[in-house]
């Protein structure tokens, strides 16, 4: 079996293995995502009205109340909150899983569904947390293509592949319908792409994953922007024709339209929602302030930061310096993604809502620049091999203990 293939089937089965498990999936912001794609997928609309009244619905067991995920837009018409990239992506899959889920319920034997404490919802719930655990393989697929690139080995590179991908913050979402795990994929293959110069894909299908990442979360438009800039850069080194050059600039534009569609038809406006809007009441003192705070919180926080699961990412301290003379790898755009992305998350000017990320696992909002980050560790920890290995030890033992006890992930409220 190849190393990628490898990596597919071991991340599936050791995430299946973990939603055995009592977990908090179907909680927080993740039934929502799913409701607009079962609006999507059975009634080719976005007006979620009927999908929250219905009571026989999987989805939260048909008690899921709209809360704030929910407002009434133009027309008085109930619309989501949330982008609807994800649920868009998964609605075909929705309309086969959900009728799949139910005769499931339907004919397997009561016996069993007793034993294993199996209901129509549970089972849905379940194949929509396999189907995200194939979109972590994938991603841990990608992390070891940029790792063998420098790796002594491909068993070295699908190693810390592995260890990263099992690891939180990508093992505590890798079961839950959150737009984090596809931003993460999108964000390792960009980079993956945009930094090998043998690498010649397709301009149009470049443009069409920067357009995805603002189509499945509008908290990703600053790694859109560095994104465009790196793939514009790299694309003239590359000497591209006319038309490719149209293929690429359509594919970005195709698919922000249809966000700029779905915003404008929703609420009347081109890019923010009642959710996703500046807010520029704070006091300068007061900003900076909140920026320090969820600097540390991002890091440290036990409700919300990354370090305390996951201290192998210390090795990115240093490996952010180590990166500069991977020759393969844009050191500097890597660090504009970085910090624009950062920055969208700690300055409370683009981002009210701070680092929090609702009732979800540690690091949520982090997830989406994990994979710029695992570049980071991989570069550290070739460099200096007896600390990576002490904090490879320590990360599995947390690994261990999460997998078995994934409950003690989710600590915010």
């Amino acid at each position: 079996m190849t190393p990628a293939r490898t990596i597919v089937v071991v991340v599936f089965l050791v995430v299946w293995g973990l939603i055995t498990h009592g977990t908090y999936a179907g909680s927080g912001d993740e039934p929502h995502y799913l409701m607009i794609a079962q609006s999507i997928a059975f009634d080719g609309d976005l007006d979620v009205e009927n999908n929250y009244a219905q009571r026989d619905n999987l989805i939260g067991a048909g008690e899921l109340q709209p809360e704030l995920h929910v407002r009434r837009g133009r027309g008085e018409v109930m619309r989501p909150v949330h982008d609807i990239g994800l649920p868009l992506m998964f609605a075909p899959y929705v309309r086969v899983a959900y009728p799949f889920a139910e005769w499931l319920a339907a004919h397997l034997p009561q016996t069993l569904m007793q034993a294993a404490r199996l209901t129509a919802p549970l089972i849905f719930r379940h194949l929509i947390s396999l189907a995200m655990a194939l979109l972590t393989g994938l991603l841990g697929v990608q992390l070891f293509a940029i790792f063998a690139r420098t790796a002594s080995s491909q068993r070295q590179a699908m190693r810390w592949a592995l260890l990263l991908t099992l690891s939180p913050p990508l093992l505590s979402h890798s079961f839950l319908f959150f737009t984090e795990i596809p931003s993460a994929l999108l964000v390792a293959w960009l980079v993956k792409v945009l930094s090998d110069e043998r690498d010649d894909k397709v301009p149009a299908l470049v443009g069409a994953a920067i357009g995805l990442l603002l189509l499945i979360h509008v908290r990703n438009i600053a790694l859109v922007l560095v994104f465009v800039v790196w793939a514009v850069m790299r694309f003239r080194v590359r000497g591209l024709s006319p038309v490719s050059w149209a293929m690429f600039a359509m594919a970005v534009a195709v698919v922000l339209a249809v966000r700029t569609v779905a915003v404008y038809t929703f609420w009347g406006t081109f890019v923010t929602t009642p959710i996703a809007r500046p807010d520029l009441s704070m006091r300068v003192f007061d900003a900076l302030r909140e920026v320090a705070a969820r600097a540390i919180g991002l890091l440290f926080s036990r409700d919300y930061g990354l370090l305390w699961l996951a201290p192998v990412y210390l090795l990115a301290i240093v490996g952010l310096r180590l990166i500069r003379s991977t020759p393969w790898l844009d050191a500097r755009m890597t660090w504009a993604l970085l910090i624009a992305y950062l920055a969208t998350l700690l300055i409370p000017y683009a981002n009210p809502y701070g680092v929090a990320g609702g009732f979800a696992p540690a690091a949520r909002m982090i997830v989406p620049i994990v994979p710029l980050l695992a570049v980071a560790v991989f570069a550290a920890a070739r460099s200096f091999p007896t600390p990576a290995r002490l904090l490879v030890v320590l990360q599995i033992a947390i690994d261990v203990f999460v997998w078995q006890w994934p409950k003690t992930l989710w600590r915010g409220e």
